[in-house]
């Protein structure tokens, strides 16, 4: 599916079509277009997927629609808890520790293909690879985040089906989409990470010199700073000592409803 690219490097890749989820037509329509609004950040997790409404949108049934859940299920994006419903995904701190490390392991190995001694990277690749560069520069001039952090992350997934490995390449482009579910939830403030041009300059300045060593150690410091970027604790103390000590209203008595139904947990946003 090219078209749930950004980077036309991407979508005239030989066979990219190959390495997505098997999808055409609507379904294919439909598939992108909440695969795109998930990763730009705008449908965000724990966000209930209304069927009708999506139904509607494309004038589709809920046949087709379910076939389009259940694959982004299986793929991490999309939760179908029984009889709740449809959701974007939730990933758990441990679900971000192994989204990180798996991602890690692919690049890593990715790029120690790469700038192996006897390997050599394909001109046509190497036209590739400096368009998308010169794409993510001028997503950055612009300063808007959401194509930014789409195309940094596509960057990665050029490199994997450079390599050649299809099922690589597929569970990559999935795990960036998870870890862009991890960083949403967990990523704080100023601390936030992303593999800019620069980055990506220099990554394919040493894979072209043929040096491993500093490849490697540029994709895992990258890595190892996206998940040390990450605040998995839940804060209810800090939450409850704000509320009890700043901006506290004037005391007074009210009577109290009991709400005696139980707690979901799925929680709808639309």
């Amino acid at each position: 599916m090219p078209k749930r690219y950004l980077s036309e490097a991407l979508q005239t890749f030989p066979d990219i079509a190959h390495h997505t989820a098997p999808l055409t037509g609507v379904g294919e329509t439909i598939y992108n277009r909440l695969w795109r609004s998930i990763i730009s950040g705008r449908l965000k997790s724990g966000t209930k997927l209304s069927e009708d409404v999506i139904c509607n949108i494309f004038s589709v049934s809920r046949t087709i629609l379910r076939k389009v859940l259940v694959i982004m299920e299986q793929e991490g994006i999309v939760e179908l808890p029984p009889n709740y419903g449809a959701y974007v995904a939730t990933p758990t701190p441990e679900d971000a520790h192994d989204v990180v490390e798996a991602a890690k392991l692919i690049n890593v190995y990715t790029v120690t293909q790469l700038s192996a001694p006897d390997n050599k990277i394909d001109p046509d690749h190497l036209t590739r690879i400096r368009q998308h560069i010169a794409l993510q520069e001028a997503a950055e001039a612009s300063g808007d985040f959401a194509p930014i952090r789409i195309i940094s992350g596509e960057f990665h997934v050029l490199l994997v089906h450079i390599h050649g490995n299809r099922i690589l390449a597929a569970q990559y482009e999935n795990l960036i989409t998870r870890l862009t579910l991890v960083a949403a939830l967990y990523q704080r403030g100023e601390r936030k990470l992303r593999a800019g041009a620069a980055f990506q300059t220099e990554l394919i300045d040493r894979i072209l010199a043929h040096d491993q060593k500093a490849a490697i150690k540029l994709v895992t410091d990258f890595y190892e700073g996206v998940e040390s970027s990450f605040v998995l604790e839940l804060s209810d103390e800090t939450d409850i000592q704000t509320i009890l000590t700043e901006g506290a209203p004037p005391f007074s008595i009210r009577k109290s409803k009991t709400n005696k139904g139980r707690k979901r947990r799925y929680t709808s946003t639309s």
